[in-house]
């Protein structure tokens, strides 16, 4: 035999290829790799020692295998079917052993069977049936899924589902347009369903909710207000700016427009009306959103005043602090200056004011005190209303005189920017005022305050107000303190030199008070032989807080007691004299002089009431 290669090819004559020993038939090389032609009599794994690629034929089973590893007796893998005749199915090997064949459904599902076998699920007939699980040793099945599977467990459902926690859901039937409400155990229903109009009411605990016998109305317009127009039906009431809702005599409800300051007035067997009240004497005054009744004043009085004093500014509001104003007024009623004998009622409807010290309004206006001598104790001042010629309007004026039924002069009263010194009786007007309008016209005196006066600037200060100040008090019970070297007496006495020395005291007090009837209530002490003595044949004269009314030049005041080193102990007369603000003393041998108070003892005590001037 004749055997070779050539050209790259294997080539034999006819013969056989023989191995002369144990190993491969052929060995193949190409300078890198090299694989080798083996055969065995069984599986070359473990016997047979080969290169990766080599090829060993079983013949004992016709098997061939292939290396798969290097240098080893192991990794040969069989590449043949091992039968000579394929079986019908699904083909599965099994190692070592022939291949099987597993036949299946059509349609059906494929599963896995024992050693590495298939089989098949035949198919359900109905369409949409899920595969279920049959557990661990089971194939699987076409069937209804549980709910444990994500299935409902059911096989016919129609309505709203219901899960019951593992068991098979359940569904309920609802009818279309109705509302569906919950019901047990977690199941669901419909009501009936409602007519147009209707509303959805609750019906309690434990009972479905329901549609409302009455029907509503589907929409409404702003502010409307719904009631009911007929049995089990409500409408919408129109709405109407400012008014009142009234009903008609058979309780239809409407609405009542209305104006300010009228009032919803009954009306038996028929609808209310909106009216304007009126009033026999009294008035009413209408504001927006206001009505208030003043009544008629039968009576000189006055209504709806306060007084009050902040940073320099004295001011008259209304009785709470609020301001007077048209919808806020106060009311004066006094004698009718035009027909006298009748009341006549005038409204106040704004505040006013004056402001003391050095640069307000009242500066200067001293009423009658003296200029450069200070009146450091509180003096009493008194609130006029005073209305003017017209009869409709009031002015507010003080005045150091209480007694006032008409006001004075136009020559006596003052205001801002026109200051008048005339007496302890002159008019400041708070209102900016055409003096001859308000002069000798009815006032009424409302109440009282208090000043001091400063002599360097010749003004007066309001003093704080106290519990005796204010509208309808007069101060008519406080003492007051009069001040030494006022009224025109000498400085540092009570007394007057009068050409003469007035003697002095170791203790000098004068005490008043201003009785709202004009009355001049006065106590005098002076006690304690110490000081100068009095000398000069002239009348021993005192001074007065206020001018005393004389009924002619000289006028009895009162008495007193008098002890003196010429007169000893007996009373004397106290009278005034020609001089306005001055008294004297009268005995049985005469006046009293400054002479008369000599060295030794001496005391004088005087009480007495007078009537103050108005002139």
């Amino acid at each position: 035999m004749t055997h070779g290669f050539k050209n790259g090819r294997l080539f034999a004559e006819q013969g056989t290829i023989e191995r002369t020993g144990a190993g491969e038939f052929l060995s193949f090389e190409d300078g890198t790799n090299t694989w080798k032609l083996f055969n065995s009599t069984g599986n070359p794994n473990g016997i047979v020692t080969a290169d990766t690629g080599s090829v060993c034929s079983d013949t004992t089973s016709g098997t061939l295998y292939t290396k798969t590893t290097d240098g080893s007796s192991v990794g040969w893998v069989a590449t043949g079917s091992g039968v000579t005749t394929f079986p019908t199915g699904v083909l599965t090997g099994d190692g070592t052993t022939d291949v099987t064949g597993s036949t299946v459904t059509q349609y059906g599902t494929v599963v896995a069977g024992a050693s590495n076998s298939v089989a098949s699920v035949a198919p359900s007939a109905t369409s949409g049936v899920p595969l279920i699980s049959q557990g661990a040793a089971a194939n699987p099945a076409y069937g209804t899924a549980v709910v444990a599977g994500g299935g409902t467990g059911a096989t016919t459902l129609t309505g709203v589902l219901t899960g019951n926690g593992t068991g098979a859901f359940t569904a309920n039937a609802i009818t279309q347009y109705a509302p569906v409400i919950g019901g047990a155990s977690n199941a669901v229903a419909s009501t009936a369903v409602g007519t147009a109009g209707q509303v959805l009411q609750s019906s309690g605990a434990g009972v479905a909710a329901a549609y409302s016998t009455a029907t509503y109305p589907a929409a409404t317009t702003v502010s409307q207000i719904l009631y009911s127009s007929a049995t089990n039906t409500v409408a919408g009431l129109a709405t109407a700016n400012s008014a009142a809702l009234v009903t008609s005599s058979t309780g239809v409800p409407s609405l009542a427009a209305m104006t300010s300051g009228q009032l919803i007035v009954g009306n038996t067997g028929g609808t209310p009306t909106a009216a304007t009240p009126t009033s026999i004497g009294g008035t009413y005054l209408s504001g927006a959103g206001s009505l208030k009744y003043i009544p008629a004043n039968y009576e000189q009085g006055y209504s709806n005043f306060g007084i009050s004093y902040s940073a320099g500014t004295f001011t008259v509001h209304g009785y709470d602090g609020a301001a007077l104003s048209a919808t806020n007024p106060g009311y004066v009623t006094l004698q009718s200056r035009g027909t006298p004998g009748r009341l006549v009622t005038i409204p106040v409807t704004a505040n006013q004011t004056f402001t003391d010290g050095s640069s307000g309004t009242i500066d200067n206006a001293r009423f009658d005190v003296t200029s450069g001598v200070n009146w450091g104790n509180p003096v009493p001042f008194f609130l006029y209303a005073v209305s003017n010629d017209s009869e409709n309007t009031i002015a507010f004026m003080i005045c150091r005189n209480p007694a006032f039924s008409k006001s004075v002069a136009s020559t006596r009263i003052s205001k801002s920017g026109a200051i008048i010194n005339g007496s302890q009786n002159d008019f400041f007007s708070l209102l900016d005022i055409t003096v001859t309008d308000y002069d000798n016209n009815p006032c009424v005196c409302i109440g009282s305050f208090r000043m001091t006066f400063a002599g360097a600037t010749d003004s007066w200060t309001v003093s704080t107000l106290a519990v005796t100040d204010g509208i309808g008090q007069f101060n008519d019970n406080v003492s007051f303190y009069f001040p030494l070297g006022q009224n025109g007496a000498t400085a540092g006495k009570f007394m007057f030199d009068n050409g003469g020395t007035a003697p002095t005291w170791q203790i000098a007090q004068c005490l008043y008070r201003v009785k709202k009837d004009g009355s001049l209530y006065v106590m005098y002490g002076f006690y304690g032989d110490v000081g100068a003595d009095g000398a000069g044949a002239q009348n021993a004269t005192w001074v007065l807080p206020l001018t005393p009314a004389k009924v002619s030049v000289v006028d009895s005041l009162g008495v007193g007691s008098l002890v003196c080193s010429a007169l000893s102990l007996r009373f004397v007369g106290v009278i005034s004299s020609a001089s306005d603000y001055y008294f004297e003393l009268l005995h049985s041998g005469g006046y009293v002089l400054n002479s008369d108070f000599g060295d030794g003892h001496r005391e004088l005590s005087a009480l007495f009431t007078c009537v103050i001037s108005n002139t």
